[in-house]
């Protein structure tokens, strides 16, 4: 027996290093003042030019202010960009995990005290859910591909590779299991989002969400609860809420309803009692097939009445 498949999601924020930071806001300045204007050189009347200096004054400040908002936005979207790589400055918040569909656990910075003892602690409970419960004590180093856990999750191709640049940085172990360099397909990770749309396709986990019925989750800045000082709440309900709906998204692409319990977490509606259960097999509607008395039943296949030639007159071939 296999392990069961762990469910991961880590939060990833953007660089706070100042020098970083002070990099991508001078590469994108706001400005004080706007540019100088002149008036049209053909202009010879001082009211004409008056007028003229004016109506290109006010147009100045609105291309001031039009030029500011678009380097902020942009400032703003290169910053949140590093998230996407330890190289860019990008780091982990909080990991969550589930083995199967037991409990979610998390493991952040504030709890563990800083990223290395993070990921030192969620390995190693990762190694004891996944190992020595299930499969008894496993030397490292001598852990076949039988014994390997499946991790599920969306983007978690890309998710275990920035853990792996991360443990890297910081000098933390990774286990001879974890999945390094595996392809999209990979019977070593469940990339929900591969599986639904493709190797090459894009797709949001709220879109995903959405067109499957698990409920979407609110847009929340986490970044600025980070930096505003209120990150546990917010940011480890995220990393919660994305493992329900990672492994809600999973249960469904392999034949099984979601958790009741992960549903209910998330803010959807539980089943009414009323409600009519679903028939195992869509398919299997009573219809002439099912009355062995049918005379348009052969082969357990219904046959339109009106298709069957009239055999009680018998034929005569013509004669010349």
């Amino acid at each position: 027996m296999n392990p069961p498949p762990v469910t991961i999601a880590a939060v990833k924020l953007p660089t706070f290093d100042k020098a970083r930071m002070q990099g991508i806001v001078g590469a994108w300045p706001v400005f004080d003042k706007p540019f100088p204007v002149e008036a049209d050189k053909r202009l010879t009347d001082p009211a004409k030019i008056a007028a003229d200096i004016e109506k290109k004054s006010a147009k100045a400040l609105i291309d001031l202010a039009e030029r500011n908002e678009t380097n902020k936005a942009s400032a703003k979207k290169e910053w949140l960009d590093t998230a996407s790589s330890p190289l860019l400055g990008g780091w982990i918040f909080a990991i969550a995990m589930a083995v199967g569909d037991g409990e979610i656990e998390v493991f952040d910075v504030v709890t563990c005290g800083n990223p290395k003892f993070m990921l030192q602690a969620f390995f190693r409970r990762l190694a004891e859910i996944t190992v020595d419960e299930h499969r008894g004590i496993i030397t490292e180093g001598i852990l076949p591909n039988v014994y390997r856990p499946v991790l599920v999750g969306h983007g978690v191709e890309a998710t275990t590779r920035f853990i792996s640049q991360t443990c890297i940085a910081l000098r933390v172990p990774v286990p001879v299991w974890w999945p390094v360099g595996v392809g999209a397909f990979s019977d070593r990770i469940y990339d929900v989002e591969t599986q639904f749309i493709g190797a090459r396709g894009k797709l949001p986990i709220d879109d995903l969400c959405a067109h499957l019925g698990i409920p979407v989750a609110e847009p929340i800045d986490l970044a600025g609860y980070f930096r505003e000082g209120h990150e546990n709440p917010a940011i480890i309900s995220f990393a919660l809420d994305s493992v329900r709906r990672a492994r809600s998204l999973h249960r469904l692409m392999t034949g099984r309803e979601p958790l009741l319990s992960d549903i209910v977490e998330l803010g959807g509606e539980p089943p009414s009692s009323d409600d009519d259960p679903a028939p195992d097999d869509p398919l299997d509607v009573p219809g002439p097939r099912d009355d062995p008395d049918h005379e348009g039943a052969m082969d357990g296949m219904p046959i339109d009445d009106t298709d069957i030639e009239d055999d009680t007159e018998p034929h005569h071939d013509d004669q010349d």
